[in-house]
């Protein structure tokens, strides 16, 4: 079924955005404090105060947009009671970088891996067996079934 929304405006040039596997849109304003989440639905903007002014980071994935903020990490959900529920999900490891869209990169035993905000980099971390220099030619914009 497809289902068609009416154009939505965005604020202003200041405002960076994701898109839900669910077709929700998130958006943000970075230049402004405090900051907050948003969502339009249904003609009505809802928004949720974040936990710091600090925001790194942003990726959606499935239903769920997740974010960095002062060492840890955090996921928020659009419910159908017109709400966006933030929840904490973990402290920043150790040794680990956060690149944009979601994504991070930690080094164990000398290799570089790389995964989403929200996994596990023991489980889940994708070896990037590039030397320094040719990392740094590249840009990391997502992983697609556990590819790079």
């Amino acid at each position: 079924v497809l289902q068609i929304r009416k154009k939505e405006i965005l604020p202003d040039i200041y405002t960076d955005i994701c898109q839900t596997d669910a077709g929700t849109i998130y958006y943000w304003r970075f230049n402004s404090a405090p900051h907050s989440l948003h969502v339009k639905s249904n003609g009505r903007e809802i928004y949720a105060t974040l936990p710091s002014e600090q925001l790194q980071s942003v990726g959606a994935h499935g239903n769920a947009v997740h974010f960095a903020s002062e060492g840890k990490i955090y996921q928020a959900v659009f419910s159908p009671s017109n709400i966006i529920d933030v929840s904490y999900l973990r402290d920043q490891y150790e040794d680990e970088e956060f690149y944009h869209w979601g994504l991070c990169r930690q080094i164990r035993d000398g290799k570089k891996y790389v995964y989403r905000l929200f996994e596990d980099p023991l489980t889940n971390g994708i070896l990037i067996n590039l030397s320094d220099d040719e990392e740094n030619q590249l840009s990391l914009w997502g992983i697609n079934r556990l590819a790079i």
